[in-house]
């Protein structure tokens, strides 16, 4: 007697079943909208909190992060620029001590987070931190805590007060909601330890040097202590030649002066707007020069509305995507030309992407069965043109979206596709039917998807 043949199941079906979680049972419930937790969760500035049955990204949202063990979080504390009163720390200490492991991790971003609680005890663990006067943080698509570094306050380097301008924009902007994450970030010098070119918008602190020729003795100090070589030393006198262009602000001459020659002519902050870290980092654009602090607040206004107008429509997207497409960058400035007046760039160009994952094509055959899927994981790593986000795109959106893109490649060069659950096997099987090639799937932990997409010869 023979075998009924198995109907063909696709690689997007098989992709849709083999989502893995460790915590299926509350994962099922959170994704119907029913983990009931017995505690306010901060939404989004402006709106009232989150309460009753709630799902993990509601969750994640208002500071509650789910783990991959059953029932348990890691709660994260809003800690604006890295700077923790020790009321702050007690509590958190208190609190992982009672209801963690007993240690508190700090975040990237310095935030703390408390590890490992389970979710009957986030009534009591929030209690124990509002009473040591932290708060819960926020994460999902809005303007998350601002990050920067000492500044000016006791860093020999630094120019400009982070501290003062981050409490300032943690209180006008902290929480409010976008189409993506946005981070902003406050260095207080161009060493830029808080990575301000990592950033949706960046503040880096700097000084413009200016020469006092009547008080120089050409003693060349100020040469030696230019790490790059923006001053040369005339080579009879020994006063100094400045090539502006090599400059990078930061003020080492004018400290090293012993008479004072060379003076800070303008201090104030770099702004840059587009960049980010993860996956496929990208460098963002210095679009103003030495704005000063009054500047800093129209300035992000400006930027977050643009991202709001300009964003309208395209679901999830960061600002320093929106900013890639032809004459994004044009309107931003133009934009912020009433704004910053004659410190704006006017030449700035899109955020550019930095590549990090760029590994040859050999295959490590000391890894067992390696070679079976090696194709596949080359093209998938392959160099992309563009990276689009078309998650939370509705039908005929997302295909729509990644067509135009395509039109405007040539063929065999490659995009990055960014696309929900609820969209990948219609988006996969359009793209193959106009003659465009699938080079590679992956699927992230949050449940979004990652194509790489090879512009087909009839296209």
């Amino acid at each position: 007697m023979s075998t009924p043949s198995k109907s063909k199941i696709t690689v997007e079906e098989k992709l849709r079943r083999t989502k893995v979680t460790l915590d299926r049972s509350l994962d099922e419930h959170a994704r119907r909208g029913q983990v009931t937790v017995d505690v306010p969760v901060e939404g989004a500035r402006g709106s009232a909190p989150l309460k009753g049955a709630l799902s993990f990204d509601q969750l994640k949202s208002g500071g509650y992060i789910k783990q991959r063990q059953k029932d348990l979080f890691t709660v994260r504390c809003r800690c604006p620029g890295g700077r923790i009163p020790s009321a702050w720390l007690r509590a958190t200490a208190d609190a992982a001590d009672k209801f963690g492991k007993a240690y508190v991790h700090l975040s990237f971003r310095q935030s703390l987070e408390i590890p490992y609680i389970n979710v009957k005890d986030f009534p009591e663990v929030t209690r124990r931190l509002n009473e040591g006067g932290a708060r819960v943080a926020t994460c999902g698509p809005r303007v998350r805590v601002p990050t920067a570094c000492a500044g000016c306050e006791y860093n020999p380097n630094g120019l400009t007060d982070t501290q003062e301008m981050t409490r300032i924009v943690d209180r006008e902007f902290f929480g409010e909601e976008y189409y993506h994450k946005f981070k902003i970030s406050f260095s207080g010098c161009p060493i830029d330890c808080a990575r301000t070119n990592e950033n949706d918008l960046g503040f880096q602190g700097a000084a413009f040097p200016v020469w006092h020729e009547p008080s120089c003795t050409g003693c060349t100090i100020c040469a030696k202590a230019c790490a790059e070589n923006a001053i040369i030393p005339d080579r009879k006198s020994g006063a100094p030649k400045f090539t502006a262009g090599d400059c990078l602000y930061c003020s080492d001459c004018i400290r090293a002066c012993p008479t004072e020659s060379w003076r800070a002519g303008l201090t104030g902050w770099i702004v840059r707007v587009g960049g980010r870290h993860g996956r496929h980092p990208h460098n963002g654009t210095v679009v103003a020069r030495l704005i000063p602090d009054a500047m800093i607040v129209p300035t992000i206004r400006t930027v977050l509305d643009w991202y709001r107008a300009s964003g309208k429509g395209k679901g999830r997207i960061r600002i320093g995507e929106l900013l890639k497409a032809p004459g994004a960058m044009a309107s931003l400035l133009a934009a912020l030309k009433p704004v910053v007046g004659q410190h704006l760039v006017e030449n700035a160009r899109a955020p550019e992407p930095i590549v990090i994952h760029r590994y040859d094509d050999s295959v490590p055959t000391w890894i067992p069965g390696a070679a079976l899927a090696s194709a596949t994981r080359a093209s998938s790593a392959a160099i992309v043109s563009a990276s689009i986000d078309v998650c939370g795109m509705t039908c005929p959106g997302p295909f729509a979206t990644v067509k135009e893109s395509l039109d405007a490649l040539r063929p065999e060069e490659k995009i990055e596709v960014v696309v929900d659950e609820d969209s990948v096997a219609t988006l996969t099987k359009s793209l193959k039917e106009e003659g465009h090639r699938i080079m590679g799937v992956e699927e992230w932990s949050d449940g979004r998807f990652r194509l790489v997409v090879e512009r087909g010869a009839n296209g």
